[in-house]
Protein backbone atom coordinates (compact mmCIF):
# COMPACT_ATOMS: atom_id res chain seq x y z
CA UNK A 1 0.00 0.00 0.00
CA UNK A 2 1.44 3.36 -0.59
CA UNK A 3 0.86 5.85 2.33
CA UNK A 4 0.96 9.76 2.25
CA UNK A 5 1.86 11.81 4.88
CA UNK A 6 1.12 15.85 4.02
CA UNK A 7 2.61 17.35 6.83
CA UNK A 8 3.32 21.39 6.98
CA UNK A 9 6.99 20.64 8.56
CA UNK A 10 8.64 17.45 9.20
CA UNK A 11 12.25 19.94 10.09
CA UNK A 12 11.65 20.85 13.46
CA UNK A 13 11.20 20.33 17.01
CA UNK A 14 8.01 19.27 18.27
CA UNK A 15 5.32 16.30 19.14
CA UNK A 16 4.01 16.49 15.73
CA UNK A 17 6.85 16.07 13.84
CA UNK A 18 8.13 13.22 16.26
CA UNK A 19 5.07 11.22 16.57
CA UNK A 20 4.55 11.29 13.01
CA UNK A 21 8.07 10.48 12.52
CA UNK A 22 7.65 7.11 14.68
CA UNK A 23 4.84 6.14 13.22
CA UNK A 24 5.97 6.55 9.90
CA UNK A 25 9.22 4.64 10.67
CA UNK A 26 6.88 1.82 11.37
CA UNK A 27 4.32 1.70 8.85
CA UNK A 28 7.31 1.77 6.53
CA UNK A 29 8.47 -1.78 7.22
CA UNK A 30 5.01 -3.05 5.84
CA UNK A 31 4.33 -0.15 3.40
CA UNK A 32 5.42 1.98 0.65
CA UNK A 33 5.51 5.15 2.83
CA UNK A 34 6.18 8.88 1.61
CA UNK A 35 5.62 12.08 3.57
CA UNK A 36 5.28 15.37 1.94
CA UNK A 37 6.18 18.29 3.51
CA UNK A 38 5.73 22.36 2.92
CA UNK A 39 9.05 23.12 4.29
CA UNK A 40 11.77 24.40 1.76
CA UNK A 41 13.66 21.84 -0.14
CA UNK A 42 16.85 22.82 1.81
CA UNK A 43 15.66 22.22 5.52
CA UNK A 44 14.66 18.65 5.08
CA UNK A 45 18.56 17.92 4.72
CA UNK A 46 18.45 18.48 8.60
CA UNK A 47 15.47 16.61 10.29
CA UNK A 48 15.90 16.37 13.80
CA UNK A 49 14.15 13.24 14.15
CA UNK A 50 14.98 9.84 12.63
CA UNK A 51 13.24 8.26 9.45
CA UNK A 52 14.12 5.16 7.98
CA UNK A 53 15.92 5.47 4.76
CA UNK A 54 13.04 3.78 2.66
CA UNK A 55 11.04 6.55 3.58
CA UNK A 56 10.51 9.66 0.86
CA UNK A 57 10.68 12.75 1.23
CA UNK A 58 9.39 15.11 -1.05
CA UNK A 59 8.95 19.04 -0.47
CA UNK A 60 6.74 20.96 -1.95
CA UNK A 61 7.55 23.31 -4.70
CA UNK A 62 7.55 26.92 -3.19
CA UNK A 63 5.54 27.68 -6.51
CA UNK A 64 2.50 25.96 -4.95
CA UNK A 65 2.11 28.65 -2.89
CA UNK A 66 2.75 31.74 -4.67
CA UNK A 67 -0.62 33.45 -3.15
CA UNK A 68 -2.14 36.63 -5.01
CA UNK A 69 -2.23 39.92 -3.25
CA UNK A 70 -6.12 39.64 -2.23
CA UNK A 71 -5.11 36.28 -1.05
CA UNK A 72 -2.95 37.26 1.52
CA UNK A 73 -4.87 40.16 2.61
CA UNK A 74 -8.10 38.10 3.40
CA UNK A 75 -5.98 35.34 5.14
CA UNK A 76 -4.16 37.84 7.59
CA UNK A 77 -7.96 40.03 8.13
CA UNK A 78 -9.50 36.81 8.70
CA UNK A 79 -6.78 35.30 10.98
CA UNK A 80 -7.44 39.03 13.21
CA UNK A 81 -11.00 39.12 13.08
CA UNK A 82 -12.61 35.91 11.32
CA UNK A 83 -15.21 38.42 9.92
CA UNK A 84 -15.24 37.22 6.62
CA UNK A 85 -15.60 33.66 8.02
CA UNK A 86 -19.17 35.01 9.46
CA UNK A 87 -19.64 37.05 6.10
CA UNK A 88 -19.01 34.83 2.66
CA UNK A 89 -21.13 31.76 1.48
CA UNK A 90 -19.75 28.55 2.25
CA UNK A 91 -18.57 28.55 -1.71
CA UNK A 92 -16.92 31.75 -1.62
CA UNK A 93 -14.97 31.60 1.24
CA UNK A 94 -13.86 27.52 0.10
CA UNK A 95 -12.49 29.67 -2.80
CA UNK A 96 -11.38 32.29 -0.96
CA UNK A 97 -9.20 29.94 1.21
CA UNK A 98 -7.83 28.06 -1.15
CA UNK A 99 -7.02 30.15 -4.52
CA UNK A 100 -8.22 28.72 -7.81
CA UNK A 101 -4.45 28.04 -9.40
CA UNK A 102 -3.00 27.10 -5.47
CA UNK A 103 -5.66 24.36 -5.73
CA UNK A 104 -5.18 23.05 -9.56
CA UNK A 105 -1.51 22.74 -8.50
CA UNK A 106 -1.60 21.06 -5.11
CA UNK A 107 -4.50 18.14 -7.03
CA UNK A 108 -2.06 18.01 -10.03
CA UNK A 109 1.18 17.83 -6.86
CA UNK A 110 -0.45 14.50 -5.32
CA UNK A 111 -2.19 12.87 -8.60
CA UNK A 112 1.70 12.71 -9.46
CA UNK A 113 2.23 10.95 -6.38
CA UNK A 114 -0.46 8.71 -6.82
CA UNK A 115 -0.93 7.46 -3.12
CA UNK A 116 -3.54 5.18 -2.07
CA UNK A 117 -4.12 7.05 1.18
CA UNK A 118 -3.20 10.58 2.17
CA UNK A 119 -3.62 11.64 5.44
CA UNK A 120 -3.39 15.57 6.21
CA UNK A 121 -1.51 15.81 9.74
CA UNK A 122 -2.11 18.82 11.80
CA UNK A 123 -4.45 21.64 10.91
CA UNK A 124 -3.49 23.09 7.47
CA UNK A 125 -2.82 20.26 5.22
CA UNK A 126 -6.04 19.29 7.32
CA UNK A 127 -8.23 22.14 6.41
CA UNK A 128 -6.51 21.98 2.41
CA UNK A 129 -7.66 18.65 2.43
CA UNK A 130 -11.05 19.43 3.05
CA UNK A 131 -11.41 22.01 0.49
CA UNK A 132 -9.66 19.12 -2.83
CA UNK A 133 -10.31 15.86 -1.24
CA UNK A 134 -13.41 14.95 -3.29
CA UNK A 135 -11.29 15.49 -6.17
CA UNK A 136 -8.56 13.36 -5.39
CA UNK A 137 -7.91 9.45 -6.42
CA UNK A 138 -6.81 8.78 -3.48
CA UNK A 139 -8.62 7.77 0.45
CA UNK A 140 -8.54 10.60 2.40
CA UNK A 141 -7.49 11.02 6.34
CA UNK A 142 -7.12 13.44 8.38
CA UNK A 143 -5.12 13.21 11.95
CA UNK A 144 -6.18 15.79 14.27
CA UNK A 145 -3.12 16.56 16.62
CA UNK A 146 -4.78 18.53 19.39
CA UNK A 147 -7.68 18.32 21.85
CA UNK A 148 -10.89 20.56 19.56
CA UNK A 149 -10.94 23.88 21.72
CA UNK A 150 -7.23 24.13 21.09
CA UNK A 151 -7.98 23.63 17.06
CA UNK A 152 -10.88 26.22 16.87
CA UNK A 153 -11.64 27.89 19.83
CA UNK A 154 -8.05 29.32 20.82
CA UNK A 155 -7.61 32.82 19.62
CA UNK A 156 -5.26 33.37 16.58
CA UNK A 157 -4.34 29.60 17.22
CA UNK A 158 -4.43 26.53 14.87
CA UNK A 159 -7.97 26.53 13.09
CA UNK A 160 -9.80 29.88 14.71
CA UNK A 161 -12.92 31.20 12.95
CA UNK A 162 -12.25 28.14 10.22
CA UNK A 163 -15.08 25.65 11.81
CA UNK A 164 -17.75 26.68 10.31
CA UNK A 165 -15.55 26.10 7.12
CA UNK A 166 -14.47 22.91 8.15
CA UNK A 167 -18.19 22.03 8.81
CA UNK A 168 -19.06 22.58 5.42
CA UNK A 169 -16.65 19.75 3.83
CA UNK A 170 -15.16 17.92 6.31
CA UNK A 171 -17.62 15.25 4.90
CA UNK A 172 -15.83 14.91 1.59
CA UNK A 173 -12.67 13.07 4.23
CA UNK A 174 -13.16 9.27 4.05
CA UNK A 175 -11.99 9.16 8.11
CA UNK A 176 -11.21 11.30 10.80
CA UNK A 177 -8.57 10.36 13.48
CA UNK A 178 -8.32 11.83 16.62
CA UNK A 179 -5.90 11.27 19.67
CA UNK A 180 -8.52 10.79 22.74
CA UNK A 181 -12.12 10.21 23.78
CA UNK A 182 -13.37 13.58 24.78
CA UNK A 183 -11.82 15.28 21.85
CA UNK A 184 -13.69 12.46 19.71
CA UNK A 185 -17.24 13.30 21.31
CA UNK A 186 -16.53 17.06 20.45
CA UNK A 187 -15.51 16.28 16.80
CA UNK A 188 -18.33 13.78 16.47
CA UNK A 189 -21.30 16.21 18.04
CA UNK A 190 -19.53 19.61 16.38
CA UNK A 191 -19.44 17.67 12.39
CA UNK A 192 -21.52 15.23 12.81
CA UNK A 193 -19.12 12.62 12.00
CA UNK A 194 -17.71 9.07 13.72
CA UNK A 195 -14.06 9.64 14.18
CA UNK A 196 -11.52 7.40 14.98
CA UNK A 197 -9.82 7.18 18.63
CA UNK A 198 -5.90 6.18 17.87
CA UNK A 199 -3.78 7.30 20.19
CA UNK A 200 -0.13 8.40 20.27
CA UNK A 201 2.44 5.64 20.28
CA UNK A 202 5.78 5.89 22.75
CA UNK A 203 8.66 6.86 20.98
CA UNK A 204 10.75 3.69 22.40
CA UNK A 205 10.62 1.03 25.21
CA UNK A 206 13.39 0.38 27.29
CA UNK A 207 14.38 -1.66 30.53
CA UNK A 208 16.07 1.03 32.31
CA UNK A 209 13.30 2.70 34.59
CA UNK A 210 13.50 6.25 36.52
CA UNK A 211 15.22 5.99 39.56
CA UNK A 212 12.83 6.97 42.30
CA UNK A 213 15.42 7.73 45.10
CA UNK A 214 16.21 10.96 43.03
CA UNK A 215 14.40 14.13 44.90
CA UNK A 216 14.50 15.75 41.16
CA UNK A 217 11.30 16.76 39.17
CA UNK A 218 11.49 16.67 35.77
CA UNK A 219 10.40 19.10 32.91
CA UNK A 220 10.15 18.45 29.39
CA UNK A 221 9.21 20.02 26.11
CA UNK A 222 9.64 23.29 23.67
CA UNK A 223 9.23 26.75 25.74
CA UNK A 224 6.17 28.36 24.41
CA UNK A 225 3.48 29.72 26.18
CA UNK A 226 1.25 26.99 25.65
CA UNK A 227 3.39 24.72 27.81
CA UNK A 228 2.74 26.33 31.27
CA UNK A 229 6.03 26.74 32.13
CA UNK A 230 6.10 29.93 34.04
CA UNK A 231 2.67 28.21 35.90
CA UNK A 232 5.44 25.88 37.14
CA UNK A 233 8.10 28.09 38.25
CA UNK A 234 5.15 30.20 40.12
CA UNK A 235 4.02 26.74 41.83
CA UNK A 236 7.67 25.81 42.72
CA UNK A 237 8.51 29.20 44.03
CA UNK A 238 5.16 28.35 46.57
CA UNK A 239 6.68 24.78 46.80
CA UNK A 240 10.11 26.13 47.68
CA UNK A 241 8.76 27.90 50.88
CA UNK A 242 7.73 24.08 52.38
CA UNK A 243 10.39 22.16 50.78
CA UNK A 244 14.24 22.62 50.64
CA UNK A 245 15.48 18.87 49.29
CA UNK A 246 13.75 18.70 45.53
CA UNK A 247 14.96 20.22 42.36
CA UNK A 248 13.72 20.88 39.11
CA UNK A 249 15.40 20.15 35.37
CA UNK A 250 13.43 22.06 32.54
CA UNK A 251 15.17 20.44 28.94
CA UNK A 252 14.16 22.07 25.90
CA UNK A 253 14.25 25.03 24.18
CA UNK A 254 12.00 28.12 22.61
CA UNK A 255 10.66 31.50 22.09
CA UNK A 256 9.60 31.74 25.89
CA UNK A 257 13.74 30.46 27.32
CA UNK A 258 14.87 33.84 28.50
CA UNK A 259 11.99 35.21 30.24
CA UNK A 260 11.73 31.85 31.99
CA UNK A 261 15.50 31.98 33.02
CA UNK A 262 14.81 35.46 33.97
CA UNK A 263 11.42 34.93 35.74
CA UNK A 264 13.86 31.75 37.92
CA UNK A 265 16.38 34.96 38.60
CA UNK A 266 13.41 37.03 40.30
CA UNK A 267 12.38 34.35 42.36
CA UNK A 268 16.08 33.34 43.81
CA UNK A 269 15.33 29.73 42.76
CA UNK A 270 18.51 29.53 40.62
CA UNK A 271 19.93 26.96 42.54
CA UNK A 272 16.29 25.00 42.83
CA UNK A 273 15.47 25.80 39.17
CA UNK A 274 18.34 24.69 36.13
CA UNK A 275 17.63 24.77 32.62
CA UNK A 276 18.96 22.31 29.82
CA UNK A 277 18.98 22.57 26.01
CA UNK A 278 17.10 20.21 24.06
CA UNK A 279 18.35 16.74 23.44
CA UNK A 280 17.75 13.87 21.07
CA UNK A 281 18.73 11.77 24.89
CA UNK A 282 15.69 12.76 26.98
CA UNK A 283 15.95 9.13 28.59
CA UNK A 284 19.12 9.98 30.47
CA UNK A 285 16.70 12.78 32.48
CA UNK A 286 14.34 10.10 33.37
CA UNK A 287 16.54 7.89 34.69
CA UNK A 288 17.59 10.98 37.08
CA UNK A 289 13.98 12.14 37.97
CA UNK A 290 11.46 10.79 40.48
CA UNK A 291 8.27 12.84 39.37
CA UNK A 292 7.11 14.29 35.93
CA UNK A 293 5.68 17.58 35.44
CA UNK A 294 3.33 18.68 33.23
CA UNK A 295 1.86 22.58 33.21
CA UNK A 296 0.32 22.67 29.71
CA UNK A 297 -2.53 24.73 29.17
CA UNK A 298 -3.46 22.35 26.64
CA UNK A 299 -2.00 19.22 24.29
CA UNK A 300 -2.48 17.38 22.33
CA UNK A 301 -1.88 13.67 23.18
CA UNK A 302 2.48 14.43 24.56
CA UNK A 303 4.77 11.74 23.48
CA UNK A 304 6.46 13.00 26.88
CA UNK A 305 3.87 11.69 29.33
CA UNK A 306 4.15 8.61 27.22
CA UNK A 307 7.90 8.66 27.86
CA UNK A 308 7.00 9.10 31.72
CA UNK A 309 4.88 6.27 31.98
CA UNK A 310 7.66 3.92 30.15
CA UNK A 311 10.12 5.07 32.62
CA UNK A 312 7.77 4.78 35.34
CA UNK A 313 7.75 8.35 36.65
CA UNK A 314 5.13 9.34 37.98
CA UNK A 315 3.38 12.68 36.81
CA UNK A 316 1.66 15.77 37.64
CA UNK A 317 -0.80 17.96 35.10
CA UNK A 318 -3.40 20.25 35.28
CA UNK A 319 -6.71 18.88 34.32
CA UNK A 320 -6.69 19.19 30.47
CA UNK A 321 -8.23 17.31 27.87
CA UNK A 322 -5.46 15.16 26.94
CA UNK A 323 -4.59 13.78 30.39
CA UNK A 324 -8.01 11.62 30.48
CA UNK A 325 -6.40 8.84 28.73
CA UNK A 326 -2.89 9.02 29.75
CA UNK A 327 -2.79 9.33 33.73
CA UNK A 328 -5.62 8.59 36.30
CA UNK A 329 -5.55 10.58 39.37
CA UNK A 330 -4.32 8.67 41.89
CA UNK A 331 -3.16 5.84 39.66
CA UNK A 332 -0.36 7.23 37.93
CA UNK A 333 0.10 10.19 39.03
CA UNK A 334 -2.20 13.66 40.06
CA UNK A 335 -4.36 15.25 38.19
CA UNK A 336 -4.51 19.59 39.19
CA UNK A 337 -7.46 21.63 38.67
CA UNK A 338 -8.28 24.48 38.47
CA UNK A 339 -6.12 24.50 35.68
CA UNK A 340 -3.01 27.04 35.62
CA UNK A 341 -3.97 27.20 39.74
CA UNK A 342 -0.07 27.44 40.44
CA UNK A 343 -1.19 27.19 44.02
CA UNK A 344 -3.43 23.86 43.39
CA UNK A 345 -0.37 22.37 41.34
CA UNK A 346 2.30 23.29 44.38
CA UNK A 347 0.53 21.51 46.76
CA UNK A 348 0.29 18.27 44.77
CA UNK A 349 4.43 18.77 44.47
CA UNK A 350 4.41 18.81 48.04
CA UNK A 351 2.23 15.91 48.11
CA UNK A 352 4.11 13.45 46.30
CA UNK A 353 7.20 14.67 47.69
CA UNK A 354 6.76 13.72 51.25
CA UNK A 355 5.16 10.37 50.05
CA UNK A 356 7.72 7.92 49.23
CA UNK A 357 5.19 5.18 49.20
CA UNK A 358 2.92 6.83 47.18
CA UNK A 359 5.38 7.60 44.31
CA UNK A 360 6.65 3.64 44.56
CA UNK A 361 2.69 2.94 43.91
CA UNK A 362 2.88 5.66 41.12
CA UNK A 363 5.91 4.18 39.53
CA UNK A 364 4.49 0.45 38.93
CA UNK A 365 0.90 1.63 37.52
CA UNK A 366 3.16 4.12 35.42
CA UNK A 367 4.91 1.36 33.95
CA UNK A 368 2.05 -0.88 33.48
CA UNK A 369 0.09 1.87 31.36
CA UNK A 370 2.76 2.23 29.24
CA UNK A 371 1.99 -1.01 27.78
CA UNK A 372 -1.18 0.08 26.38
CA UNK A 373 1.12 2.93 23.81
CA UNK A 374 3.26 0.56 22.69
CA UNK A 375 3.99 1.06 19.03
CA UNK A 376 3.05 -2.24 17.74
CA UNK A 377 -0.77 -1.92 19.44
CA UNK A 378 -0.69 1.35 17.92
CA UNK A 379 0.10 0.45 14.74
CA UNK A 380 -2.27 -1.97 14.34
CA UNK A 381 -4.73 0.40 14.76
CA UNK A 382 -3.60 2.44 11.74
CA UNK A 383 -2.98 -0.52 9.71
CA UNK A 384 -7.24 -1.18 10.24
CA UNK A 385 -7.76 1.71 9.31
CA UNK A 386 -5.65 1.85 6.19
CA UNK A 387 -7.16 -1.74 5.35
CA UNK A 388 -11.04 -0.73 5.50
CA UNK A 389 -10.48 2.89 3.49
CA UNK A 390 -8.99 0.94 1.12
CA UNK A 391 -11.36 -1.67 0.47
CA UNK A 392 -14.16 0.72 0.65
CA UNK A 393 -15.45 1.47 -2.97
Amino acid sequence: MKLCFWIATIASYGGVQRVTSVVANALAKHHEVTIVTMDPKEKINNIPYYLNSDIQIIAMPGALFNRPLWYRIFTHINRKTGLLNHSLTADLLKWATIPKDTKKNLLDFFQAIQPDVLVGVAFTPSLWLTLMADQLDAKTCIWQHNSFDAYFHTPHQYLWHQQALYRANVHSIDSYVVLNQTTKQKVDQAFDLNSIVIHNPKSFQTITKSNMKNTTFLVAGRLEAVKGIDTLIRAFSIFACQNKDWNCLIVGDGNQKENLIQQVKNAHLEDRISFHPFTDHIQSYFEKASVFLLPSRWEGMPLVVLEALEFGCPVIAFAIEAMKDLIEDGKEGLIVSPIQDEKAFAKAMLEISQDEKLRWQFHQNAIQKAQKFDIDVICAKWEELFATLTTKK
